[in-house]
């Protein structure tokens, strides 16, 4: 009886290790890292800031701003920076809105609560700064945005409003 019981559990044991080490069920590919959604507009673009018509306070000459900028993918947002030897420190950043809306983003430019940082210009430093939604259309980012435009000590010479700015950045 010893025999049997001993044969039948050498058995028994065989039995469960060969279905231990049978096929196992095919194991399923890594999932690829979902694509960031801004890797389509990362690059280098032309960036237009045009101060609106209401801003009487500013002259003619300086109202229309040109800067060459880099849209650089951080994962969460998109960083813009100014490229060149002369960048200084003017910058910002693209936002996904809440709640997301298809090619639609948040720009907020050289704003945290006010301008940051001054251009130089001939009437002396002045500020330009804004925030808003702006649309993408194939190479192209654009809209009207809520912002500031002022000289350095004489901000109540500059203009302050809803839909002061209107910028555009074209890919290079």
């Amino acid at each position: 009886m010893r025999r049997s019981l001993t044969r039948l559990a050498g058995a028994s044991l065989l039995v469960l290790q060969l279905g231990c080490t049978g096929p196992t069920a095919p194991s399923l590919a890594p999932s690829a890292e979902p694509a960031s959604p801004f890797a389509n507009i990362v690059g280098n673009y032309e960036m237009t800031i045009e101060i609106g018509e209401q801003c009487s306070k500013v002259v003619q000459t300086i109202r229309r701003r040109t800067y060459d900028v880099a849209l650089g993918d951080s994962g969460h947002f998109v960083d813009i920076r100014l490229v060149g030897g002369d960048a200084g420190d003017l910058g910002g950043s693209l936002w996904r809105v809440s709640p997301p809306e298809p090619n639609v983003l948040y720009l907020n430019w050289n704003d945290d609560i006010g301008c940051l940082y001054s251009e130089v210009t001939a009437q002396g430093p002045f500020y330009v700064c804004g925030s808003g939604r702006v649309m993408l259309g194939g190479s192209t980012l654009s809209g009207v945005i809520a912002g500031a435009a002022y000289f350095e000590g004489a901000p109540t010479a500059g203009c302050f409003g809803s839909s002061l700015l209107t910028v555009a950045f074209v890919r290079h």
